[in-house]
């Protein structure tokens, strides 16, 4: 089933099995469970690379700008590149976007894991890994933002944002935890190796479950990216939600 939001764009809908969800009912959903499993473990992973990331550059120079820098670069692709990557989600593959783009962050946490362990790391490849990072990154969140529709029925997706969310707040906890034990014990390097094989639990995920077919869009780069800017300040509420989605982050 097809509805047409105010933007004219056709959206899917899910089929509806009648009545009112009691409870999680998006973890009763096949799909949405495994992939969502697979995010908690990824997210975590993330989260200990970025305390692990911190503590590199820390140690290769001790200045707060260095620390900066580096967040600057991993932030600048994806402030740029952002809407590119909402028009491939809308146009491609969302769970191969998915499979790219964890695949790619994956090597590029143990290609810096492997750096670090051999004692050559100097503070210009980690810029580079980081501008890497946010070229993936930019692709990854929108697919990964527009794929939840495919996995939960549309009276469930609220539950399902919710659980996202709950993942999110709960892998910054202990992802730094995890990490710190890991790097005393076994060193730096050991952090982003974890990280890079925490992937391994959302790409399996994408490719056991089968999501519904999504409806694309067709049109010029160009001109996507203009109605969604126009769309978006006509609708002064979504302005809203996007500051609170860039304060939340993934």
């Amino acid at each position: 089933m097809m509805e047409a939001s105010e933007a004219g764009v056709v959206v899917e809908e899910r089929p509806k099995t009648g009545g009112s969800r009691i409870g999680f009912g998006a973890l009763r959903n096949r799909e949405f469970t495994l992939f969502w499993s697979g995010q908690a473990i990824s997210q975590t992973g993330t989260w200990m690379q970025q305390f692990a990331q911190g503590w590199v550059v820390a140690t290769l120079a001790s200045s707060a700008l260095a620390l900066a820098s580096v967040n600057l670069a991993a932030s600048i692709p994806i402030l740029l590149l952002t809407p590119f990557g909402g028009v491939a989600a809308d146009r491609m593959d969302r769970r191969r976007i998915l499979l790219f783009t964890q695949t790619v962050l994956a090597v590029l946490a143990i290609v810096l894991g492997v750096v670090i362990q051999a004692g050559d790391l100097r503070l210009w490849e980690v810029w580079l890994v980081a501008l890497l990072l946010g070229v993936a990154t930019a692709y990854d969140l929108s697919a990964y933002q527009a794929f939840y529709p495919q996995l939960v029925e549309r009276e469930d997706l609220p539950q399902a944002i919710a659980l996202n969310q709950a993942t999110f707040h709960g892998s910054r906890i202990i992802g730094p935890a995890l990490a710190s034990w890991l790097v005393a014990r076994w060193g730096t390097a050991a952090a982003f190796y974890a990280n890079g094989a925490s992937f391994l639990a959302v790409i399996g995920s994408l490719l056991l479950i089968r999501p519904a077919p999504a409806i694309g869009t067709t049109g010029h780069t160009r001109l996507s990216i203009g109605e969604g800017v126009r769309y978006v300040r006509e609708h002064p509420h979504i302005v809203a939600l996007l500051g609170a989605v860039k304060k939340q982050g993934r």
